[in-house]
């Protein structure tokens, strides 16, 4: 993350993104990577590519689901959140 030069904005992007989704659906907790990506564009955020791609990954149910249908979790988005933040390299 510190090579993409990623901060706590991008983090809490992130999980404004899922909210904002998920505030109009039926609050399970999962979101297609598609919705989160078209809302991604929609709010204008800029993510670094490699982040990106890498974050996706992680906060999917499936990490090998290569599918726009891919479902996303919310509980994920808060754990990568909370694993960066306590990050020694990630807080300097």
């Amino acid at each position: 993350m510190r090579n993409n030069k990623v901060t706590y904005a991008h983090l809490n992007a992130l999980r404004k993104v899922f909210l904002d989704i998920d505030e109009s659906g039926d609050r399970k907790g999962l979101i297609s990577k598609h919705d989160f990506l078209v809302k991604t564009l929609e709010e204008g955020f800029q993510f670094p590519l490699d982040f990106l791609i890498n974050i996706l990954s992680d906060i999917q149910v499936d990490p090998n689901d290569r599918s726009e249908h891919a479902l996303v979790s919310y509980d994920n988005v808060k754990t990568v959140i909370d694993v960066f933040s306590m990050s020694p390299s990630f807080q300097k």
